[in-house]
């Protein structure tokens, strides 16, 4: 899919012998950018899978409501026109509760100036390769985790150079790549590096995802 300056796809494979993947991501264009989620259901097959759906769904509903991204806005309502990622992940823990749980990473990328803003629970990692290799770690634990608070991650962000490339993947694709491990990782579009990286770099016994984003201004 692709946005002015924003060329964005994502790519996942199931754990071997499942059917459904516990892993879900997706993309979502908003007014000034898009919206990148990627949740992990905690274990593999359908349970997995239905958590991390209701997760990226929330997202959705956000996105398509055109709430626009802010520091610290009150409360956890979503349903307003201004939304910050703390509050976002309030809102998911809390829709969570009855699942088994997932890993989840957001981010926010602004199309006009290329800034992301970023916030991760549990193994999931936004990375940026191009201008300079950054890594952008989620913190320690589980949304929807019963009978616990929820954790409410650290926002990080970036500024995105001409071509850099986004990378949100899920802890069943390994880290330790680079160009020299893929050569066309700098120039080939976004869906064919989502498909590249899982199918090269997916762990054995996991399910895996990759999301890609390439800004191209």
């Amino acid at each position: 899919m692709t946005l002015p300056t924003l060329d964005f796809a994502w790519h996942q494979r199931a754990f071997p012998g499942e059917t459904l993947c516990g892993d879900k991501a997706a993309a979502f264009p908003a007014s000034d950018g898009c919206w990148l989620v990627l949740a992990d259901g905690l274990g593999h097959g359908p349970r997995a899978a239905a958590a991390a759906a209701r997760a990226v769904a929330i997202v959705e509903r956000v996105a398509t409501s055109g709430a626009r991204l802010v520091e610290a806005p009150p409360g956890t309502n979503l349903t307003t026109s201004r939304v910050s990622l703390p509050a976002l992940f309030i809102a998911i823990h809390q829709s969570l509760q009855e699942t088994v749980g997932a890993a989840l990473g957001i981010a926010h990328v602004s199309s006009e100036l290329g800034i992301v803003r970023f916030a991760g629970v549990g193994n999931t990692l936004l990375r940026r390769i191009g201008s300079a290799d950054t890594r952008m770690v989620s913190k320690d634990g589980i949304v929807g985790q019963p009978g616990q608070r929820a954790i409410l991650p650290k926002t990080a962000d970036l500024t995105l150079a001409p071509g850099d490339l986004l990378l949100l993947t899920s802890d069943g694709i390994e880290d330790r790549f680079g160009p020299p491990e893929y050569p066309g990782i700098l120039s080939h579009p976004a869906t064919t590096v989502a498909r590249t990286v899982v199918e090269r770099f997916a762990k054995a016994h996991d399910d895996a995802t990759c999301l890609a984003l390439r800004y191209s201004p």
